[in-house]
Protein backbone atom coordinates (compact mmCIF):
# COMPACT_ATOMS: atom_id res chain seq x y z
CA UNK A 1 0.00 0.00 0.00
CA UNK A 2 2.97 2.23 0.35
CA UNK A 3 4.86 1.56 -2.96
CA UNK A 4 1.49 2.27 -5.11
CA UNK A 5 1.42 5.79 -4.84
CA UNK A 6 5.62 5.62 -5.86
CA UNK A 7 4.71 3.96 -9.08
CA UNK A 8 1.29 5.16 -9.94
CA UNK A 9 3.34 8.88 -9.97
CA UNK A 10 6.65 7.45 -11.95
CA UNK A 11 4.04 5.65 -14.72
CA UNK A 12 1.65 9.50 -14.57
CA UNK A 13 4.54 11.62 -14.54
CA UNK A 14 7.65 10.25 -15.87
CA UNK A 15 7.15 7.12 -18.12
CA UNK A 16 3.91 8.15 -20.12
CA UNK A 17 6.01 11.12 -21.51
CA UNK A 18 8.56 8.98 -23.12
CA UNK A 19 8.87 8.49 -26.59
CA UNK A 20 10.49 5.03 -26.29
CA UNK A 21 9.80 2.16 -23.80
CA UNK A 22 9.82 3.20 -19.93
CA UNK A 23 11.58 1.35 -17.28
CA UNK A 24 9.82 1.15 -13.48
CA UNK A 25 11.88 -0.65 -10.90
CA UNK A 26 10.80 -1.46 -7.76
CA UNK A 27 13.82 -2.65 -5.29
CA UNK A 28 13.63 -4.76 -2.05
CA UNK A 29 16.58 -5.13 0.33
CA UNK A 30 17.00 -5.45 4.27
CA UNK A 31 17.20 -1.60 5.05
CA UNK A 32 19.99 0.58 7.28
CA UNK A 33 18.83 -1.03 10.64
CA UNK A 34 18.80 -4.24 11.61
CA UNK A 35 14.81 -4.31 11.73
CA UNK A 36 13.89 -2.45 8.47
CA UNK A 37 13.41 -3.16 5.14
CA UNK A 38 14.32 -0.87 1.96
CA UNK A 39 12.04 -0.41 -0.68
CA UNK A 40 13.68 1.48 -3.99
CA UNK A 41 10.91 2.52 -6.66
CA UNK A 42 12.82 4.02 -9.85
CA UNK A 43 11.71 4.87 -12.96
CA UNK A 44 14.19 6.28 -16.73
CA UNK A 45 11.83 9.60 -16.92
CA UNK A 46 12.56 13.13 -17.28
CA UNK A 47 13.95 13.36 -13.51
CA UNK A 48 13.08 14.97 -10.48
CA UNK A 49 15.50 17.55 -9.19
CA UNK A 50 15.50 18.03 -5.34
CA UNK A 51 13.55 21.28 -5.03
CA UNK A 52 10.65 20.04 -6.27
CA UNK A 53 10.81 16.80 -3.83
CA UNK A 54 10.76 19.61 -1.26
CA UNK A 55 7.87 21.42 -2.63
CA UNK A 56 5.54 18.58 -2.54
CA UNK A 57 6.20 18.21 1.17
CA UNK A 58 5.98 21.92 2.30
CA UNK A 59 3.05 23.26 4.07
CA UNK A 60 1.88 24.59 0.99
CA UNK A 61 1.76 21.85 -1.63
CA UNK A 62 -0.88 21.04 -3.36
CA UNK A 63 0.90 17.51 -3.55
CA UNK A 64 -1.00 14.59 -5.28
CA UNK A 65 -3.35 12.73 -3.44
CA UNK A 66 -1.14 9.69 -3.64
CA UNK A 67 1.60 10.96 -2.02
CA UNK A 68 -0.23 12.75 0.91
CA UNK A 69 -1.89 9.35 1.80
CA UNK A 70 1.57 7.57 1.64
CA UNK A 71 2.76 10.57 3.61
CA UNK A 72 -0.19 9.81 5.99
CA UNK A 73 0.60 6.25 6.24
CA UNK A 74 4.13 6.41 7.06
CA UNK A 75 3.25 8.93 9.77
CA UNK A 76 0.68 6.32 11.32
CA UNK A 77 3.21 4.11 11.44
CA UNK A 78 5.54 6.32 13.64
CA UNK A 79 2.98 6.99 15.77
CA UNK A 80 1.76 3.01 15.88
CA UNK A 81 5.55 2.21 16.81
CA UNK A 82 6.61 5.32 18.92
CA UNK A 83 9.03 6.27 16.90
CA UNK A 84 10.47 7.65 13.18
CA UNK A 85 11.69 4.80 11.35
CA UNK A 86 9.95 4.59 8.72
CA UNK A 87 10.79 6.99 6.11
CA UNK A 88 10.18 8.29 2.69
CA UNK A 89 13.49 9.88 0.53
CA UNK A 90 14.51 11.15 -2.39
CA UNK A 91 17.66 10.31 -4.48
CA UNK A 92 20.04 11.70 -6.43
CA UNK A 93 19.98 10.39 -9.72
CA UNK A 94 22.44 8.57 -10.99
CA UNK A 95 22.05 9.78 -15.12
CA UNK A 96 21.03 12.72 -16.44
CA UNK A 97 17.50 11.55 -16.50
CA UNK A 98 15.46 9.20 -14.12
CA UNK A 99 13.94 9.64 -10.67
CA UNK A 100 14.07 7.37 -7.49
CA UNK A 101 12.30 7.21 -4.21
CA UNK A 102 13.43 5.18 -1.21
CA UNK A 103 10.92 4.14 1.69
CA UNK A 104 12.39 2.77 4.59
CA UNK A 105 10.29 0.41 6.64
CA UNK A 106 10.20 -1.65 9.80
CA UNK A 107 10.08 -5.65 9.49
CA UNK A 108 7.01 -6.80 11.07
CA UNK A 109 7.23 -10.36 12.91
CA UNK A 110 3.86 -12.16 11.53
CA UNK A 111 2.39 -12.24 14.72
CA UNK A 112 2.56 -8.37 15.31
CA UNK A 113 0.73 -7.58 11.78
CA UNK A 114 -2.88 -7.99 12.63
CA UNK A 115 -2.11 -5.39 15.40
CA UNK A 116 -2.31 -2.96 11.96
CA UNK A 117 -5.82 -3.98 11.62
CA UNK A 118 -7.33 -2.96 14.83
Amino acid sequence: MMVQPLAENAIKHALRELPNTGLLTIYFAPGPGADTVLIRVSDNGRGFPKTEFEQLFSATSQRSVGLKILTERLHYLNTFLRSSIAQLQWVPAKAPFGTSFELIVPKMPRHDTTRLHH
